[in-house]
């Protein structure tokens, strides 16, 4: 295989309203999209967005990385094998999300050439993944609103946004959904951090009693992620937190975490995370698959990569509703809670 072009061209996209973490607040999501031709024709694209503040990779860390990348790759004749590329040391020295999104572009390539003899890690995959819904605890008419719409469209799982400074409120909405839709919907919710651990330790306790499915990045810090795991039976999954493989390999040395969030697009090799998906799962963990505001092109592969883990909890994909636009058509719509991915990659 032969790449006879690679060119990439930064996009910045706004946000129907400013999107808020325990970190920043972001009004725009901005990135690269990468365009990798063979000798063929066939044309592989990849995403490469940094989200400040996640991960360990900037915007302009990655211009640069791009840059070098073409250099270092234009005409350059690769294997077609893919556990060849899979063990490729040259793209350890590209940054985290260049080095993601020049996997994506290459497996695109591979699988539009190899469409006969995929290797078994490739077709051994699901092709519905089940999504969760997001919904931010504002007002309350409009949670209940937006609940039902989302319930009559298939979704089963829900994450709600909490975190506000008047946490009793958080906590009394979360009850008054579990009281009027009993077990018919399963619970997620997520503080982004937003709490202290003296504040977390005594907020978690107030929804033992509403099975909750897991509490999401109640606090910053790692090594408090896994303390306050042990003092609650609701389970407490870290998300922001996990900036590399290394930070997730930690969590399973933490006995009570069960479930693990992870956005790959930040942290590099998509055939390391494929790695790393089935080391959490032979820990007894759960992984759940997370896009960072990825575009419909990021998305794709991230949409691609939940399709291997083989629990039917739902993902956390849908995250196209931030949007006032995209680079591309959205291929992978939710459709009753799900997303068909049986055709990959997409056609663009």
């Amino acid at each position: 295989m032969i790449l006879k072009d690679i060119t990439y061209a930064p996009y910045k996209l706004p946000f129907r309203k400013n999107f808020a973490t325990s970190k920043d607040t972001y009004n725009f999501r901005r990135g690269f999209i990468i365009k990798i031709t063979d000798e063929l024709n066939n044309i592989g694209l990849g995403e490469a967005s940094p989200l400040e503040n996640f991960g360990t990779d900037t915007f302009e860390n990655a211009a640069k990385s791009l840059t070098e990348l073409k250099n270092n790759f234009i005409n350059t004749d690769l294997t077609d094998n893919f556990n060849a590329l899979s063990n490729f040391s040259r793209l350890q020295k590209f940054s985290p999300t260049v080095h993601f999104a020049f996997d994506q572009s290459l497996i695109s390539l591979l699988l539009k050439r190899n469409q006969n003899s995929l290797p078994e890690i490739f077709s051994n995959r699901k092709t519905i993944i089940p999504v969760n819904f997001v919904i931010g605890l504002e007002d309350d008419s409009k949670i209940f609103s937006e609940l039902k719409i989302a319930i009559d469209n298939g979704f089963k799982t829900f994450k709600f946004k909490v975190g506000r400074k008047n946490f009793a409120s958080d906590v009394r909405v979360i009850s008054e959904i579990r009281e009027s839709y009993g077990d018919l919907i399963n619970i997620r919710i997520d503080a982004n951090g937003n709490w202290s651990y003296s504040d977390a330790e005594q907020i978690v306790r107030q929804f033992e009693k509403l099975n909750i499915q897991f509490i999401e990045q109640p606090v910053k810090e790692i090594s408090d992620i896994c303390k306050l795991s042990q003092l609650t039976s609701v389970p407490v999954a870290p998300d922001e937190c996990i900036k590399n493989f290394a930070d997730v390999k930690y969590f399973l040395g933490c006995e009570k975490i069960n479930f693990i969030v992870l956005k790959p697009s930040l942290f590099g090799s998509i055939f390391n995370t494929l790695n790393l998906i089935e080391e959490v799962e032979k820990s007894g963990k759960t992984t759940i698959i997370s896009s960072a505001l990825e575009t419909a092109v990021g998305r794709s592969a991230v949409s691609f990569i939940a399709s291997f883990v083989k629990h039917n909890f739902a993902h956390g994909l849908d995250t196209a509703k931030f949007f006032k636009d995209d680079t591309e058509n959205n291929f992978y719509k939710i459709k009753n809670g799900l997303i068909d991915i049986s055709e990959y990659p997409p056609e663009f």
